[in-house]
């Protein structure tokens, strides 16, 4: 008898044995339950470990279904952990209250049950209960994750300096919310500003017509809150090989808002030898870490119509780095002049927010009246084939240098090219 039940013991299979298959293999969950949940119903841990792969499976609703029935075998925080964040998941914040409703202002409670508690109350618009129980917790409680919904349940009510206290502290703690910049921004607007002067010049050796080209301007550029603008003004005069001068005035003005979503319009005037107006209108959107927009203009000379479309992507795939890719494309009206397509990138790296090393450059890019936003003044027609222009911004307190060296090929309507290549530096201050 006592041989007949050791092998009857060799062959059968324990709970813990279950348990640990589900912990090993969470995949096969339902495999593994299929075999075991009639025999160990019972079982705590085997309900938990198959709420909890369930979990990882993102299937919250047998991830609920099974830390309900662990829960209901013996209610310890492990199972009430498991089933609130499947009921988060499933936006059932009533059931995450009902099921966390005994660690109600509990100071000793685990640090998920309260943050899930306040963000709850936050997304059911209960703002008295959610102020109430996040203010107790954050006493001995430092967590940014409560701090956060705290700081919502006090914007909703309109308690904006007891809101921007918190997000002055969660921006302080680099706490990863894209939105808490703009927020502050709101709260308590702030006017902040930066001008550069710019000038320069170069000298053509192999250019078919012109001697030389000379520039100055400065740029201005502010936000206030969501509010930003930026006013520019530019001189170029270019002197061609039979001393002729041709100049070139620009007038620029622009006003944009918003933070996340950013509409932004921007009208430049060109007067004196090259008359037009041109309009720019975009709209970008700025997430954590990447971004893209669009923009299109116009431009007005006489009875030519140019328009431009382009779209701009940029990423930060860790701090520090930033790249970017436009790609655009240009036509006139009544086809006065050809399609034009341009491909623009750059890449650039900042250490200690002091030194910013930066590497522009495109291809197909066409100056055919259509200057940049901001200020452009060397923009006689030509076709811009290919350019590259390396920079280095340093920022010495409120004063800003940026030297650069900008190379550019173009060619000519008579389809010839010439090299043009400028050094420069800009000299700027802000505030």
């Amino acid at each position: 008898m006592s041989y007949l039940f050791v092998i009857l013991l060799f062959f059968s299979k324990s709970e813990s044995f279950y348990v640990d298959q589900i912990r090993e293999n969470p995949k096969n969950v339902d495999q593994i339950l299929e075999e075991s949940e009639k025999i160990y119903e019972d079982s705590y841990f085997l309900m938990l470990y198959a709420g909890y792969a369930y979990l990882l499976d993102k299937n919250y609703q047998k991830s609920e279904k099974y830390y309900k029935k662990a829960y209901e075998i013996y209610p310890d925080i492990e199972a009430v952990l498991g089933l609130s964040f499947s009921q988060l998941q499933q936006e059932k914040y009533s059931d995450v209250l009902d099921i966390t409703s005994k660690y109600k202002m509990d100071d000793k409670s685990n640090i998920w049950i309260k943050t899930r508690r306040v963000f709850s109350l936050l997304m059911l618009k209960k703002y008295n209960e959610c102020e109430k129980e996040g203010e107790f917790y954050i006493q001995n409680d430092t967590n940014d994750d409560i701090k956060l919904n705290l700081a919502y349940c006090y914007l909703h009510q309109k308690k904006d300096k007891k809101a921007l206290k918190l997000f002055y502290q969660l921006k302080k703690s680099n706490y990863p919310d894209k939105n808490i910049d703009s927020i502050i921004k709101y709260l308590n607007p702030k006017f902040r500003w930066s001008l550069i002067p710019f000038g320069g010049g170069v000298k053509y050796s192999n250019h078919p017509y012109k001697d030389s080209y000379n520039y100055f301007g400065g740029y201005f550029n502010w936000n206030y809150g969501l509010f930003l603008g930026d006013l520019a003004y530019s001189q170029g005069t270019i002197k061609v090989l039979d001393k002729t001068e041709l100049v070139q005035k620009e007038v620029d003005f622009g006003l944009g808002y918003g933070s996340k979503h950013q509409f932004y319009t921007h009208f430049k005037n060109i007067f004196d030898d090259y008359s037009g107006n041109i309009v720019f209108l975009s709209y970008t959107q700025n997430q954590n870490v990447w971004g893209f927009g669009v923009d299109f203009s116009t431009s007005f000379y006489s009875d030519l119509k140019i328009f431009q479309q382009s779209i701009k992507f940029y990423y930060i795939p860790i701090k520090g780095i930033f790249l970017s890719v436009n790609i655009g494309n240009k036509l006139s009206k009544k086809n006065y002049i050809p399609k034009t397509p341009f491909f623009e990138g750059e890449i650039s790296f900042s250490l200690f927010n002091k030194l910013t090393l930066s590497f522009n450059g495109g291809y197909g890019r066409s100056f055919y009246f259509v200057g940049q936003k901001g200020f452009y003044v060397d923009n006689s027609g030509e076709d811009e084939v290919f350019y590259i222009q390396p920079s280095i911004k340093i920022k010495m307190g409120n004063l800003i240098l940026v030297p650069y060296y900008l190379y550019s090929q173009y060619k000519l309507p008579q389809n010839k090219t010439f090299d043009k290549s400028i050094p420069g530096i800009q000299i700027g201050y802000s505030f």
